[in-house]
């Protein structure tokens, strides 16, 4: 066990670059995702009608499209917000790993 630990704090530079763009790719994915039920909420609120007549309307007079709007202002903040989070926990695990490897060989 201590030597997959020794190897996992001696990898290679790839453990600071691949954190930060899965939780890049993770972010938009969110959104894409995530943004025709929040369309569809939203609309809910402002026509004060149920889900299924709500997401009947949008898509009869907007088509499915509709129910993505608002989703470029929010591709770049969820990326960003995923990428520093994930990133950071890469970081931290990483520093957390080679304290754990330095108490273990002492």
């Amino acid at each position: 066990m201590g030597q997959e630990l020794e190897q996992a704090v001696l990898a290679p530079s790839s453990r600071w670059i691949v954190p930060p763009l899965a939780g890049a790719v993770s972010g938009v994915a969110v959104v894409l995702f995530g943004q025709p039920f929040d369309t569809i909420k939203v609309r809910m609120q402002v026509l004060n009608q149920r889900a299924l007549p709500t997401f009947q309307h949008c898509l009869r007079l907007e088509g499915v499209t509709g129910l993505y709007k608002g989703t470029t202002p929010q591709l770049p903040g969820s990326a960003m917000q995923h990428s520093v989070r994930m990133g950071s926990y890469g970081v931290a695990k990483e520093a957390l790993l080679q304290v754990l490897v330095l108490e273990c060989t002492v």
